[in-house]
């Protein structure tokens, strides 16, 4: 068998398990919506021409947190509208997970110790964004898709500034904002108008987070620039916000080390559960910055080996 028969083989494989958890998170929630079932939601909204911001939140028609995504991310998968919510995530888990499990074999097995991590696991299970955008560091054709979550896509633009990359940004960018418009003219105003002052803040404002602005040290590595754009985007203070941080592993080493820490991380927060099984912020901001930015920090500083990569290709 060939290897990139064994890569089509593996990423399929791993999808499946993806997927898998995925469903078993939904049965054992006993089917409360996943993060990327509001997106679902907005999308068939958009579809039926109806505004889904003010549907959204405790005890409304989509019973759920709040719906803070921009109409972009509805517009990029609206074709995901047109079927029910469980087999459209499913599908968007199992397509994420199986073009990220692509990407990272594509020059040697070392990066596929991310898949294990406490990162991806939680990302798999609540179909979270981040295994896509991991991914689209390391394929630019999934550039258009930036746009649908513009502060993981400004943190991959600014790592990866490829030609082929930004062109299909700035299309794609073109594109659904064009088509979110269209669907819903008022979407700016609405989406600003339901995120919450303080629910997304920067790395760097979070105790100990400015260490990230070591980066800047080597600045003209895209690892380095990737640790510093993540630092500097508001975030949610969650595990699976920093799998693509684990990309800044190269060799097999440290892309254990790396899966190893940030998953020991996640277990140390379990000791500051509370009775309603959150983890409050003053404690998860300070151990994301402990255990998921200050070990790539390291790696990036530890490396001298810069090589600038030729003109509009991938460095990463």
């Amino acid at each position: 068998m060939s290897r990139n028969k064994i890569r089509v083989a593996a990423s399929i494989l791993v999808a499946s398990i993806a997927t898998g958890l995925a469903y078993a998170e939904l049965v054992r929630t006993h089917g409360r919506h996943s993060d990327f079932g509001v997106v679902w939601f907005g999308a068939r909204a958009l579809l039926h021409r109806t505004n889904p911001y003010p549907l959204v939140g405790p005890g409304l028609t989509f019973d759920w947190f709040g719906l803070n995504y921009p109409a972009t991310a509805m517009a990029a998968v609206l074709p995901l509208g047109l079927l029910p919510e469980l087999v459209a995530t499913l599908i968007f888990v199992w397509i994420s997970t199986a073009l990220l499990t692509y990407v990272l074999t594509r020059s040697g097995w070392q990066r596929i110790w991310i898949l294990p991590s406490a990162a991806f696991i939680i990302a798999a299970r609540t179909a979270q964004w981040s295994p896509l955008y991991s991914a689209a560091l390391l394929m630019p054709g999934l550039g258009w898709m930036l746009a649908a979550k513009p502060t993981l896509g400004l943190a991959v633009a600014a790592a990866v500034p490829s030609r082929r990359l930004l062109i299909n940004a700035l299309v794609g960018t073109i594109v659904l904002v064009v088509v979110s418009l269209a669907l819903l003219p008022q979407w700016p105003y609405e989406w600003l108008h339901s995120v919450k002052p303080g629910e997304f803040t920067p790395v760097i404002m979070w105790p100990g987070g400015f260490v990230a602005l070591l980066a800047l040290l080597r600045w003209r590595m895209p690892e380095a620039r990737l640790l510093i754009a993540m630092a500097c985007v508001p975030v949610t203070p969650a595990w699976y916000e920093t799998l693509p941080l684990l990309l800044i592993g190269k060799t097999k080493r440290e892309c254990q080390l790396l899966s190893l820490v940030s998953s020991l991380g996640y277990i140390v927060q379990g000791a500051f559960l509370t009775n309603e099984g959150f983890v409050e912020l003053p404690y998860t901001r300070p151990l994301i910055v402990a255990f998921c930015y200050l070990p790539p920090l390291i790696v990036v500083l530890r490396r001298r080996d810069f090589m600038p990569a030729p003109q509009g290709a991938n460095s990463f």
